[in-house]
């Protein structure tokens, strides 16, 4: 009587976990374009070039980073 339910959509398993992958993956490239994740990449930085270096903590880091911005003004959305 019909299809069984498991041969029905054979692929929406694939699409909802490829689904979940682009979502991740988007989320991802929307933090790395507002900057969300400038103090990992900093600290990744820091580690890579600067290993005798201990890394500020991220209230330092974004403190620093936003004085530096004010007196540096770059072209900007807002």
């Amino acid at each position: 009587m019909g299809i069984p339910s498991n041969e029905r959509l054979p692929g929406l398993s694939r699409l909802f976990s490829g689904g979940l992958a682009g979502a991740r993956g988007l989320v991802g490239y929307l933090s790395s374009v507002m900057g969300a994740d400038a103090y990992d990449r900093y600290c990744a930085h820091l580690a890579a070039n600067h290993p005798d270096r201990e890394p500020p903590t991220e209230k330092e880091f974004w403190r620093e980073h936003m004085d530096w911005m004010e007196k540096n003004p770059q072209g900007r959305c807002c």
